[in-house]
């Protein structure tokens, strides 16, 4: 996971929200990774891309290297990790 994520910082705590930074130059990888493994919720072209796995809502912004992750009950390091590792993007 350390390959592709630079830092994750709490945002709120009450609704588990977290921003993720990401990697520059592991950011378009990471995107074919959750275009993969998550279900799209919506896609503007250029500009957003949110995505949902197991209830974990995950927004990008396009160009941003962020990512607002939000609705995480648990540990965000073990969402990211189930997402991350094991994939064959």
């Amino acid at each position: 996971m350390e390959r592709f994520i630079k830092r994750v910082s709490l945002v709120c705590i009450t609704d588990g929200s977290y921003i993720v930074t990401m990697k520059k130059e592991q950011e378009k990888e990471v995107i074919k990774i959750l275009e993969k493994k998550c279900k799209i919720l919506e896609r503007i072209e250029g500009v957003l891309i949110r995505f949902e796995y197991n209830g974990v809502e995950i927004e990008y912004l396009d160009g941003s290297g962020k990512l607002i992750v939000r609705g995480v009950t648990g540990n965000v390091k073990n969402v990211l990790k189930a997402i991350l590792l094991n994939s064959n993007a």
